[in-house]
């Protein structure tokens, strides 16, 4: 992975994707509480971009999947998780359109998955619930951003999808099968950063996440406030971004130094087993440990 060059000189730049988990960065961009701490928020309309110029080095940490986290600390030991941002209990689902009513009924049929590793692993764990395997379905790789049309025309019969596009397709009659909330705390967002960057950067990444947990308190306290300001991003409607926010967990400081902290908090075991799904699955090479990928610098009393 090339290394960004983050000298004092300029701002630490954080991507950040579309989705309403990362919102409250949003928030504390635009309502000024970053304060004057040299940082950067790049925004990137998918992950898959964002992951992209994390690896070339245009940007200094990112915002992210925890799936995505062991993609990018697999061969690559520097790689930290030092903040969770939001834990998805419902925002992620198996949606399906009739006459698909249940996990059962996926056998044979042609399901929309995006091409990343969440989606495969949102699959995965589906499937087993029914006894079923990704051999007894057609995986149809599909960008997220398609899965609405793709439902409707009848390209497939299933998708792995997320809000806002998971609630518009309830709302148009799809059936939700399984979702996040089936397997909580393991699908995850965070933010990682590497070893570098938390030692010659410490002050503003500090900036950075007592900023986030300030908008944090704000969505919670006020979320159809603050989705009406921040829906525009989205590309949704305020109704709808509040709807994401009532399925997804944002821990607090303390959950954050208990889930990065500790060696048998509920996150290391999710990672565990997301880790041994990817390896089985080929989306992981190299056997790095994930006990060393969580860093609570940033969330622990100095």
């Amino acid at each position: 992975m090339a290394a960004c060059d983050a000298g004092a000189d300029r701002p630490v730049r954080i991507g950040l994707p579309q989705w309403a988990g990362f919102e409250p960065a949003v928030l504390a961009r635009d309502q000024g509480w970053l304060g004057d701490q040299p940082i950067e928020l790049v925004d990137f309309l998918t992950l898959n971009e964002a992951a992209r110029a994390y690896r070339h080095g245009t940007i200094d940490a990112i915002a992210t999947t925890l799936d995505n986290a062991l993609q990018l600390a697999d061969g690559d030991g520097s790689q930290r998780v030092v903040l969770v941002l939001d834990q998805s209990h419902g925002a992620d689902a198996l949606v399906a359109r009739r006459p698909v009513t249940t996990l059962e009924g996926l056998r044979g049929r042609r399901i929309g998955v995006d091409p990343g590793a969440l989606g495969r692993y949102m699959l995965v764990s589906a499937l087993e619930r029914a006894g079923l395997g990704l051999g007894d379905v057609t995986v149809v790789p599909l960008d997220y951003s398609a899965h609405e049309r793709a439902l409707a025309a009848g390209r497939v019969d299933a998708v792995v999808t997320l809000d806002p596009a998971r609630g518009r397709l309830l709302g148009r009659g799809a059936t939700e099968l399984f979702s996040s909330a089936d397997i909580p705390g393991e699908i995850v967002d965070v933010l990682v950063a590497d070893t570098a960057l938390l030692r010659d950067r410490r002050r503003e990444l500090e900036a950075f996440a007592a900023a986030w947990f300030r908008a944090r308190d704000a969505v919670l306290r006020d979320p159809d406030r603050w989705a009406a300001a921040l829906a525009r991003r989205q590309g949704t409607t305020a109704e709808e971004l509040t709807a994401a926010f009532g399925v997804l967990r944002f821990p607090d400081r303390t959950a954050n130094a208990a889930l990065l902290g500790s060696d048998t908090s509920s996150l290391r075991a999710a990672a565990r087993r997301l880790d041994g799904v990817m390896r089985r699955h080929g989306m992981l090479a190299d056997g790095s440990s994930v006990a060393r990928l969580f860093d609570p610098v940033l969330v622990r009393p100095r």
